[in-house]
């Protein structure tokens, strides 16, 4: 679908206690089938909070039996807010 019409909008929320945050990005995806770029993003997702498979290491030989594939985002626009309710 993207090959067609590579246009997307992201958007990101953070709501904490009463306050609340918003960022939306506006742009063009495309998918990388770089090995280097799914070793990166794949490091930086165990290191999150977001944790994810215990923990636990993976070797390039790994990540590239993985069924992953990594959307790049070319922002154009971007915009945000943030309140209180």
């Amino acid at each position: 679908m993207a090959k067609v019409n590579p246009r997307v909008c992201f958007e990101v929320d953070v709501l904490e206690g009463r306050s609340w945050k918003s960022v939306l990005a506006l742009g063009k995806a495309s998918l990388s089938e770089d090995m280097e770029d799914k070793e990166k993003v794949f490091d930086l997702f165990m290191r999150s909070k977001m944790g994810g498979h215990g923990g636990q290491a993976f070797s390039r030989k790994d990540l590239e039996k993985m069924p992953m594939c990594i959307w790049e985002i070319e922002i154009e626009e971007i915009s945000g807010r943030e309140g209180v309710w």
